[in-house]
């Protein structure tokens, strides 16, 4: 689907004739490559030209919000669809012979992030009643099915046999920022907040780097999250639609078949018998 490293806009960005598409028969998730930096990660693994965010839908830019212009051209996200500005909101990436552009939050997320956030690390949550404890969390799952798991590091018999843990679907967040509530240290420094529809998750990491990794990470991987919802959602549009159609070609098939018969009986039974 690339059009390599092209300067050109939205409707710039031209087609690689040479690159296979993702099948668009719905499935639990949406195919995506471990890691960006490999070659393979740019070939088959593409978001397909036809579920690509159209030109009049995007009016802004997806990392930076700021809206398109002359200078400030669209390129789209070939691992996700989604529509950038170029230079630090989208860069061409991928080997020198085939180089794509690839967006922020998912070069951030695969390249970057995912190990991270798979291996999982300590952190401290903060609860609205003001106790805090000591959490493991992690992430989950892929694509539609990822989420943020934490459960207690000290864990008696009893919170193990009632299952003392907690998740968040990252398809239900709806924003990771900087934490609000005072940190141990007396800042806020190393907190950040999971904020969904029904919670607000505040996390304090045991060091900057991490609040700072996982910060980053987690946006990347929401909206890694919701570009698969909504990459799933048209492949099984668009296999309903396949399927519509096969039907009726399959009944028009059948009417003809229907005709065609008709037609050879009533030439048989008008033909003239023999005395």
């Amino acid at each position: 689907m690339g059009g390599l490293c092209s300067c050109m806009g939205d409707g710039e960005d031209e087609a690689d004739e040479t690159t296979t598409l993702v099948s668009s028969r719905p499935s639990s998730s949406v195919n995506r490559p471990s890691s960006v930096s490999s070659s393979a990660a740019f070939g088959s693994n593409h978001c397909p030209e036809e579920f690509w965010v159209p030109d009049d839908e995007a009016s802004e830019c997806q990392f930076c919000k700021q809206d398109f212009s002359a200078t400030n051209r669209r390129h789209h996200c070939r691992m996700c669809g989604d529509v950038f500005h170029g230079g630090e909101c989208a860069t061409p990436r991928g080997p020198a012979d085939h180089r794509v552009w690839v967006c922020k939050f998912c070069f951030d997320f695969y390249h970057k992030y995912k190990t991270t956030l798979y291996n999982g690390a300590q952190f401290i949550l903060h609860s609205e009643d003001g106790v805090s404890e000591t959490i493991t969390m992690q992430v989950e799952g892929e694509g539609v099915e990822m989420r943020v798991r934490w459960s207690p590091v000290k864990q008696t018999l009893k919170r193990k046999m009632l299952g003392d843990q907690q998740m968040i679907m990252l398809q239900d967040v709806t924003s990771v920022e900087t934490g609000a509530r005072l940190s141990r240290a007396g800042d806020t420094s190393c907190c950040f907040r999971i904020m969904s529809a029904r919670s607000i998750t505040t996390i304090e990491a045991l060091s900057y780097g991490s609040q700072q990794d996982w910060l980053v990470g987690l946006k990347a991987a929401v909206f890694v999250c919701r570009e698969d919802c909504r990459l799933l959602t048209m492949q099984r549009e668009a296999h309903t639609i396949q399927r519509a159609e096969r039907k009726k070609q399959q009944g028009e098939a059948k009417k003809k078949r229907q005709a065609t018969a008709e037609n050879i009986v009533g030439k048989y039974r008008d033909r003239p018998r023999r005395s």
